[in-house]
């Protein structure tokens, strides 16, 4: 009766196609703790592989897949289109005015003085070195170190804050061609495409000890994870923070949740077409867990001031309609 009457295949998809199904989850996901529950179930099961890692084990094993993959990749190829890539959308402007930037703030430092003065000392010592004449002409108009240092420091920011706005500076336009040459070289010098594949080699396999910073980066995080901080936590945190903004454009983009819920449908329809006989069996094994009394006591808990208003409203009627069918015929007695 369940499966051919009830939960008919007809029936249930009836009933599907009247549940706004995005909204479900949208609530779910953000008026319920949705989002906040998975992301404490996931921080749980960070917490617990991170627990069981070895840091030394997961070190030798990702330095090992570290080095297959950087044999494998050629560098030249992507420096190639990395650079070419930032001359054909002005990236390698971008950069020449970040990096002058970057020098204009190092270079307005308070320590930068004193490393221009002892600069500027040591050359002029060498300059003298064996020369009487010098060290005269050094005394007599070379002495204030301090000023000609800070004359130097203003000088070379004056020079950056120009090669900072002026896109036509000198020193551009050779770093740019600089960067076209060297893409050349990368395209078609086999001597330099040797010397970058060397340097390659070199730097993984002797002057990296992956394993080491690996194994430390590791024990690390797992000391910070139980404590509550770490990298880990902050992404997950962050994740948190983005799947709510995610979910809350979802639910303002009605073709996107249209589109979510005809997805949905399509696959649940699937779904009762292949085990509408499963649906039946699912209700048959629950209901057979209570007896008849249970059934009743469950039934009237749940509907029983339902039927109470449904006998009152039905006392209420009839008792209306005795009264009208009554004066009906005490009118139509008087008037015979």
């Amino acid at each position: 009766m369940v499966t051919d009457e009830l939960l008919t295949k007809e029936n249930l998809k009836q009933r599907l196609s009247t549940l706004d199904l995005s909204k479900l989850l949208i609530d779910y996901l953000l008026r319920h703790g949705g989002i906040e529950g998975i992301q404490s179930i996931i921080a749980e099961l960070v917490r617990d592989i991170i627990d069981k890692l070895d840091p030394q084990d997961v070190g030798g094993i990702l330095e090992e897949f570290l080095k297959r993959i950087v044999h494998r990749v050629k560098i030249n190829p992507i420096l190639a289109e990395g650079i070419e890539h930032s001359l054909k959308n002005g990236y390698d402007h971008k950069l020449i005015g970040f990096v002058a930037d970057e020098l204009i703030r190092i270079l307005q430092q308070k320590p930068i003085v004193e490393v221009i003065k002892s600069t500027i000392v040591t050359s002029i010592q060498d300059y003298d070195r064996g020369s009487k004449l010098r060290q005269i002409i050094d005394r007599l108009f070379l002495n204030d170190h301090d000023r000609y240092a800070q004359t130097v420091q203003q000088k070379a920011i004056e020079f950056l804050l120009e090669v900072k706005v002026n896109k036509n500076h000198s020193l551009r336009i050779l770093l740019i061609e600089r960067l076209e040459s060297l893409l050349d070289d990368l395209r078609k010098s086999p001597e330099l495409q040797i010397k970058i594949e060397t340097w390659k080699l070199e730097i993984i396999e002797q002057k990296l000890n992956i394993n080491q910073l690996i194994a430390e980066f590791i024990q690390t995080q797992k000391e910070a994870a139980f404590s509550g901080e770490g990298l880990v936590l902050e992404w997950l945190e962050q994740l948190k923070e983005v799947s709510k903004v995610w979910v809350e454009r979802f639910e303002e983009n009605e073709e996107h949740r249209g589109q979510f819920n005809a997805w949905v449908r399509s696959k649940l329809e699937a779904i009762i077409d292949k085990e509408h006989g499963q649906i039946g069996k699912l209700v048959r094994d629950n209901l057979d867990r209570y007896s008849n009394e249970e059934l009743v006591s469950l039934l009237e808990n749940k509907v029983g001031s339902d039927l109470q208003m449904i006998r009152l409203n039905g006392s209420i009627v009839g008792g209306l309609v005795g009264i009208i069918l009554f004066l009906i015929n005490h009118v139509v007695v008087a008037v015979l």
